[in-house]
C-alpha cells in the first residue's frame, strides 16, 4: 500500500528484546499504471454540448497512480478534444478511452459517447426543376441541418408556397404563368 513507513531491526531473546531506537523511513509509491478507467459526465449529448472526462489510473496492487492523462477517441474525427473536455461536433457514436502517457496503458473498455444532431439551424430547399410549364409539377425537397452540418431528420418540415402554386406531398405544381 502507498504510504510512508518505519523500518527498524529488533532482537528478541527469552529475557527481553533490543530495538534500534532510530528507525529508518521508507516511502512506498505507486507502480506503473496497470488499470485504466474512463468515465464521462454524460454518455449522450447533442452536437455543440461539452462532456467532461474523468480518468483513473491504478497499479497492479490497486494503488492510485497520479499522472496527467491523455484522451483517445475512435473514430478520431468528429469531436474536439480540449484537455479533459470534449466538444461534440459530428453526430455519431464514439469510443472514448483514457491513456496513461508514460506506460501507454489504455482503458480496454472505453466509455461510449453518442452524439445526436443539435437543433435545426440551416434549412435548404431544393427543386428538381426551377422552371415548369403550367399544369406540370416538379419535386421539392428540404434538407435540415444543425449548426455543425449534421442532418436533422426528426423534425416535421412544412413547405411554404407562394400564391398560385399547389403541393401534393413533395410535388409542386402551378397553373398560372
Amino acid at each position: 500500500k502507498v504510504g510512508n513507513y518505519n523500518v527498524a531491526c529488533v532482537v528478541a531473546w527469552s529475557e527481553g528484546e533490543a530495538k534500534d531506537p532510530t528507525p529508518l523511513k521508507i516511502a512506498v509509491t505507486a507502480g506503473a499504471a496497470f488499470n485504466v478507467e474512463t468515465e464521462l459526465s454524460k454518455s449522450e449529448v447533442m452536437a455543440g454540448e461539452k462532456v467532461s472526462v474523468t480518468c483513473t489510473f491504478s497499479d497492479a496492487y490497486g494503488n492510485v497512480v497520479e499522472k496527467t492523462p491523455k484522451i483517445a477517441v475512435d473514430p478520431q474525427f468528429g469531436l474536439d478534444l480540449l484537455g479533459l473536455q470534449i466538444l461534440a461536433i459530428k453526430a455519431g457514436t464514439y469510443a472514448v478511452a483514457c491513456v496513461e502517457p508514460e506506460s501507454m496503458a489504455v482503458d480496454e473498455t472505453p466509455a461510449i459517447l453518442t452524439v445526436n444532431p443539435g437543433m435545426p439551424k440551416v434549412i435548404t430547399t431544393t427543386l428538381l426543376d426551377d422552371t415548369i410549364v403550367a399544369g406540370e409539377s416538379t419535386q421539392v425537397s428540404c434538407a435540415v441541418e444543425d449548426a455543425y452540418g449534421n442532418e436533422v431528420s426528426d423534425f416535421p418540415v412544412a413547405i411554404f408556397l407562394s400564391p398560385g402554386l399547389d403541393i401534393d406531398v413533395f410535388s409542386v405544381s402551378g397553373t398560372k404563368a
